[in-house]
């Protein structure tokens, strides 16, 4: 299903069933980052579809976007969260996770017109660090959906944090 599933997204980026199957499948392996890029698919060419939101959700959720995850949350329909009781249980964990160790999670990171965002990833950081501070200023640009596309499909590929950070640098 993976392969044909890329197959597809090949001939048409924006097919909604290949962007569906293929979150489904990354989220399924806990793989969040390469499934961001295709529930960001997915909210971009339906912004009404809850689905989408709550895959949107729990895919932020599993980054320790916190923040983001509350803000995507309260956009879905009471009637969509009944209906995805157990996800949004889940979601609701991560949460509760994240809460409990204390953990802040990733904060989308708004830099002004001629900001360095130097001062947010440095390389003496951990490179997991640097990588959720490259999430969080993506997060702050998210209008972009030509980046996200484009994240997506190149970090499905990428199976080293090092070669992941170069994605985003790229991407940002």
């Amino acid at each position: 299903a993976y392969a044909l599933c890329r197959l597809t997204l090949h001939a048409d980026p924006r097919d909604l069933d290949a962007n569906t199957m293929l979150a489904d499948i990354l989220v399924e392996r806990q793989d969040f980052l390469g499934a961001l890029g295709y529930v960001s698919n997915l909210v971009d060419i339906n912004p009404g579809d809850m689905g989408a939101r709550l895959r949107m959700a729990t895919v932020l959720a599993g980054l320790g976007c916190y923040e983001a995850t509350e803000q995507v949350m309260s956009q879905v329909s009471p009637g969509t969260q009944l209906a995805y009781d157990n996800l949004v249980r889940w979601i609701r964990q991560m949460l509760a996770n994240g809460a409990q160790s204390g953990n802040p999670g990733i904060r989308a990171i708004p830099t002004g017109p001629g900001q360095s965002i130097r001062k947010f990833i440095r390389p003496s950081m951990p490179a997991r660090e640097r990588i959720a501070n490259l999430v969080g200023l993506i997060l702050a640009r998210r209008g972009d959906a030509a980046l996200w596309d484009n994240l997506g499909s190149v970090l499905v590929e990428e199976k080293d944090l090092l070669g992941a950070e170069a994605v985003l640098w790229r991407a940002l």
